[in-house]
Protein backbone atom coordinates (compact mmCIF):
# COMPACT_ATOMS: atom_id res chain seq x y z
CA UNK A 1 0.00 0.00 0.00
CA UNK A 2 1.56 3.33 -1.04
CA UNK A 3 2.40 5.80 1.71
CA UNK A 4 -0.10 8.58 2.20
CA UNK A 5 1.46 11.89 1.20
CA UNK A 6 0.67 14.92 3.37
CA UNK A 7 -1.25 17.64 1.58
CA UNK A 8 0.98 20.19 -0.11
CA UNK A 9 0.96 23.48 1.74
CA UNK A 10 0.14 26.59 -0.21
CA UNK A 11 2.93 29.18 -0.16
CA UNK A 12 2.41 32.09 2.26
CA UNK A 13 0.93 35.25 0.71
CA UNK A 14 3.97 37.39 1.54
CA UNK A 15 7.56 36.73 0.44
CA UNK A 16 9.65 34.45 2.66
CA UNK A 17 13.38 34.60 3.38
CA UNK A 18 13.81 31.74 0.91
CA UNK A 19 11.89 33.70 -1.74
CA UNK A 20 14.15 36.71 -1.21
CA UNK A 21 17.28 34.59 -1.56
CA UNK A 22 15.99 32.97 -4.74
CA UNK A 23 15.09 36.33 -6.29
CA UNK A 24 18.50 37.75 -5.37
CA UNK A 25 20.33 34.83 -6.98
CA UNK A 26 18.25 35.26 -10.12
CA UNK A 27 19.02 38.98 -10.31
CA UNK A 28 22.76 38.42 -9.81
CA UNK A 29 22.77 35.83 -12.62
CA UNK A 30 20.78 38.07 -14.98
CA UNK A 31 23.11 41.03 -14.51
CA UNK A 32 26.16 38.77 -14.88
CA UNK A 33 24.85 37.79 -18.31
CA UNK A 34 25.18 41.46 -19.25
CA UNK A 35 28.58 41.96 -17.62
CA UNK A 36 27.25 43.89 -14.63
CA UNK A 37 28.11 43.52 -10.94
CA UNK A 38 25.60 44.09 -8.17
CA UNK A 39 25.15 43.73 -4.40
CA UNK A 40 22.21 43.39 -2.04
CA UNK A 41 21.74 46.06 0.62
CA UNK A 42 18.92 47.06 2.98
CA UNK A 43 17.05 44.75 5.34
CA UNK A 44 17.42 41.78 2.96
CA UNK A 45 21.21 42.09 3.27
CA UNK A 46 20.85 42.24 7.07
CA UNK A 47 19.07 38.89 6.95
CA UNK A 48 21.76 37.45 4.65
CA UNK A 49 24.37 38.40 7.25
CA UNK A 50 22.37 36.47 9.85
CA UNK A 51 20.76 39.42 11.67
CA UNK A 52 17.63 38.37 13.57
CA UNK A 53 15.23 41.10 12.48
CA UNK A 54 11.78 41.62 13.96
CA UNK A 55 10.18 41.03 10.54
CA UNK A 56 10.75 39.48 7.13
CA UNK A 57 11.70 42.08 4.51
CA UNK A 58 8.92 42.86 2.05
CA UNK A 59 11.22 44.01 -0.77
CA UNK A 60 14.71 43.50 -2.16
CA UNK A 61 17.21 46.36 -2.52
CA UNK A 62 19.98 45.99 -5.12
CA UNK A 63 22.81 48.36 -6.04
CA UNK A 64 24.22 47.86 -9.54
CA UNK A 65 27.72 49.17 -10.23
CA UNK A 66 27.12 50.95 -13.48
CA UNK A 67 26.33 54.37 -14.93
CA UNK A 68 23.04 53.14 -16.43
CA UNK A 69 19.84 54.65 -15.09
CA UNK A 70 17.82 52.49 -12.66
CA UNK A 71 14.80 52.57 -14.98
CA UNK A 72 16.90 51.18 -17.82
CA UNK A 73 18.21 48.44 -15.53
CA UNK A 74 14.65 47.45 -14.63
CA UNK A 75 13.78 47.14 -18.32
CA UNK A 76 16.92 45.09 -18.85
CA UNK A 77 15.84 42.56 -16.19
CA UNK A 78 12.32 42.40 -17.60
CA UNK A 79 13.69 41.67 -21.08
CA UNK A 80 16.10 39.04 -19.74
CA UNK A 81 13.75 36.96 -17.58
CA UNK A 82 9.97 36.88 -18.00
CA UNK A 83 9.47 36.46 -14.24
CA UNK A 84 10.27 40.16 -13.90
CA UNK A 85 7.49 42.56 -14.79
CA UNK A 86 7.08 46.32 -14.74
CA UNK A 87 4.21 48.45 -13.49
CA UNK A 88 3.94 52.22 -14.00
CA UNK A 89 4.29 54.17 -10.77
CA UNK A 90 1.17 55.70 -9.26
CA UNK A 91 3.16 58.53 -7.70
CA UNK A 92 1.92 61.81 -9.26
CA UNK A 93 5.39 63.41 -8.97
CA UNK A 94 7.14 60.50 -10.73
CA UNK A 95 5.19 59.85 -13.96
CA UNK A 96 8.19 58.20 -15.68
CA UNK A 97 9.02 55.94 -12.73
CA UNK A 98 8.36 52.22 -13.13
CA UNK A 99 8.10 49.61 -10.36
CA UNK A 100 9.82 46.25 -10.77
CA UNK A 101 8.38 43.00 -9.40
CA UNK A 102 9.66 39.42 -9.42
CA UNK A 103 7.02 36.68 -9.71
CA UNK A 104 7.25 34.02 -7.01
CA UNK A 105 5.78 30.51 -6.93
CA UNK A 106 2.08 30.26 -6.12
CA UNK A 107 -0.72 32.74 -5.75
CA UNK A 108 -2.23 34.82 -2.97
CA UNK A 109 -5.78 35.99 -2.19
CA UNK A 110 -6.75 39.25 -3.84
CA UNK A 111 -7.21 41.77 -0.98
CA UNK A 112 -9.79 43.63 -3.09
CA UNK A 113 -11.95 40.57 -3.77
CA UNK A 114 -15.59 40.54 -2.77
CA UNK A 115 -16.83 38.30 0.08
CA UNK A 116 -17.04 34.69 -1.07
CA UNK A 117 -14.82 35.30 -4.10
CA UNK A 118 -11.87 32.98 -4.72
CA UNK A 119 -10.02 35.46 -6.91
CA UNK A 120 -6.24 35.35 -6.48
CA UNK A 121 -3.17 37.26 -7.62
CA UNK A 122 0.38 36.11 -8.32
CA UNK A 123 2.78 36.22 -5.40
CA UNK A 124 5.40 38.87 -6.10
CA UNK A 125 8.44 40.53 -4.55
CA UNK A 126 9.14 44.21 -5.14
CA UNK A 127 12.69 44.90 -6.30
CA UNK A 128 14.33 48.32 -5.92
CA UNK A 129 17.38 49.02 -8.09
CA UNK A 130 19.88 51.76 -7.29
CA UNK A 131 23.27 52.86 -8.58
CA UNK A 132 26.23 54.36 -6.69
CA UNK A 133 25.58 57.90 -5.55
CA UNK A 134 21.96 57.24 -4.61
CA UNK A 135 21.15 57.01 -0.88
CA UNK A 136 24.85 57.33 0.06
CA UNK A 137 25.59 54.10 -1.84
CA UNK A 138 29.32 53.90 -2.60
CA UNK A 139 31.05 52.16 -5.48
CA UNK A 140 32.34 48.87 -4.06
CA UNK A 141 35.49 47.61 -5.84
CA UNK A 142 35.40 43.96 -6.89
CA UNK A 143 38.12 43.02 -4.38
CA UNK A 144 35.93 44.29 -1.50
CA UNK A 145 32.89 42.28 -2.59
CA UNK A 146 31.66 39.66 -0.11
CA UNK A 147 28.84 37.14 -0.09
CA UNK A 148 26.34 36.82 2.72
CA UNK A 149 27.06 33.95 5.14
CA UNK A 150 23.41 32.90 4.86
CA UNK A 151 23.36 33.26 1.04
CA UNK A 152 26.85 32.24 -0.15
CA UNK A 153 26.02 32.83 -3.82
CA UNK A 154 24.69 36.37 -3.36
CA UNK A 155 27.04 39.40 -3.05
CA UNK A 156 26.12 41.84 -0.29
CA UNK A 157 27.59 45.23 0.52
CA UNK A 158 30.42 45.01 3.09
CA UNK A 159 29.12 44.76 6.65
CA UNK A 160 30.17 48.19 7.92
CA UNK A 161 28.98 49.83 4.71
CA UNK A 162 25.61 48.18 5.34
CA UNK A 163 25.61 49.51 8.89
CA UNK A 164 26.22 52.99 7.54
CA UNK A 165 23.37 52.64 5.05
CA UNK A 166 21.02 51.44 7.78
CA UNK A 167 21.97 54.46 9.87
CA UNK A 168 21.15 56.67 6.87
CA UNK A 169 17.74 54.97 6.56
CA UNK A 170 17.11 55.52 10.28
CA UNK A 171 17.85 59.26 10.20
CA UNK A 172 15.94 59.78 6.93
CA UNK A 173 12.78 58.16 8.34
CA UNK A 174 13.20 59.77 11.76
CA UNK A 175 13.40 63.24 10.21
CA UNK A 176 10.73 62.74 7.53
CA UNK A 177 7.73 65.03 7.40
CA UNK A 178 5.55 62.07 6.37
CA UNK A 179 4.06 59.96 9.13
CA UNK A 180 4.19 56.74 7.07
CA UNK A 181 7.99 57.03 6.98
CA UNK A 182 8.39 58.07 10.61
CA UNK A 183 6.45 54.93 11.58
CA UNK A 184 9.35 52.86 10.18
CA UNK A 185 11.90 54.44 12.53
CA UNK A 186 11.68 51.68 15.15
CA UNK A 187 12.28 49.03 12.48
CA UNK A 188 15.48 50.80 11.45
CA UNK A 189 16.63 51.03 15.06
CA UNK A 190 16.08 47.28 15.39
CA UNK A 191 17.92 46.61 12.11
CA UNK A 192 20.94 48.63 13.25
CA UNK A 193 21.08 46.94 16.66
CA UNK A 194 20.75 43.43 15.26
CA UNK A 195 23.34 44.09 12.54
CA UNK A 196 25.66 45.73 15.07
CA UNK A 197 25.39 42.60 17.19
CA UNK A 198 26.38 40.44 14.19
CA UNK A 199 29.41 42.65 13.51
CA UNK A 200 30.68 42.58 17.10
CA UNK A 201 30.15 38.83 17.46
CA UNK A 202 32.04 38.31 14.19
CA UNK A 203 35.13 39.99 15.64
CA UNK A 204 35.54 37.20 18.19
CA UNK A 205 34.33 34.24 16.13
CA UNK A 206 37.34 32.27 14.91
CA UNK A 207 35.22 30.42 12.37
CA UNK A 208 34.02 33.47 10.49
CA UNK A 209 35.51 34.59 7.21
CA UNK A 210 36.11 38.17 6.26
CA UNK A 211 32.37 38.79 5.76
CA UNK A 212 31.87 39.48 9.47
CA UNK A 213 35.38 40.40 10.62
CA UNK A 214 34.86 44.09 10.05
CA UNK A 215 36.50 47.14 11.62
CA UNK A 216 35.97 50.74 10.67
CA UNK A 217 39.65 51.24 9.76
CA UNK A 218 39.34 48.51 7.14
CA UNK A 219 36.90 50.53 5.00
CA UNK A 220 39.25 53.49 4.51
CA UNK A 221 38.54 53.14 0.78
CA UNK A 222 35.17 54.83 1.30
CA UNK A 223 34.86 58.49 0.26
CA UNK A 224 35.83 60.81 3.12
CA UNK A 225 32.47 62.61 3.13
CA UNK A 226 30.64 59.31 3.47
CA UNK A 227 32.91 58.27 6.35
CA UNK A 228 32.18 61.56 8.10
CA UNK A 229 28.44 61.10 7.61
CA UNK A 230 28.54 57.59 9.06
CA UNK A 231 30.62 58.71 12.05
CA UNK A 232 28.16 61.56 12.74
CA UNK A 233 25.17 59.23 12.58
CA UNK A 234 26.87 56.77 14.93
CA UNK A 235 27.03 59.58 17.49
CA UNK A 236 23.33 60.33 16.98
CA UNK A 237 22.44 56.66 17.34
CA UNK A 238 24.37 56.33 20.58
CA UNK A 239 22.34 59.20 22.02
CA UNK A 240 19.22 57.22 21.09
CA UNK A 241 20.62 53.86 22.25
CA UNK A 242 23.45 54.53 24.75
CA UNK A 243 23.70 50.83 25.55
CA UNK A 244 25.34 50.27 22.15
CA UNK A 245 28.33 52.56 22.79
CA UNK A 246 30.78 49.75 23.62
CA UNK A 247 29.79 47.85 20.48
CA UNK A 248 30.55 50.84 18.26
CA UNK A 249 33.88 51.35 19.99
CA UNK A 250 34.74 47.67 19.51
CA UNK A 251 34.32 48.18 15.75
CA UNK A 252 36.70 51.13 15.83
CA UNK A 253 34.31 54.08 15.80
CA UNK A 254 35.16 57.18 17.80
CA UNK A 255 32.37 57.73 20.30
CA UNK A 256 32.67 60.32 23.08
CA UNK A 257 29.38 59.42 24.79
CA UNK A 258 29.72 59.33 28.59
CA UNK A 259 33.22 60.72 28.65
CA UNK A 260 34.31 63.82 30.43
Amino acid sequence: MPAIQPPRKDPPPHPTVRDIGYAARTIVQCFQQHGLRCCVFGSAACVMYGAKLNRIPRDLDIVVFTTHLPEDLKRLLASTDRRFHLIPSKAPNSPSHIVLYFRLRGRRPDPAREPGSQRTLPRTLKVDLCVPGMLDLPFVPAWHMVCGPCEPCVPVVPLLVLLGLELRGWTDHRDSTKEKYREKTNDHVDDVERLLEVAVMGLNDEGEGRQKKARWKDVDWLPEQLRENVQRRVGEFVKERPGTVDWWRALGFEVVWGEG
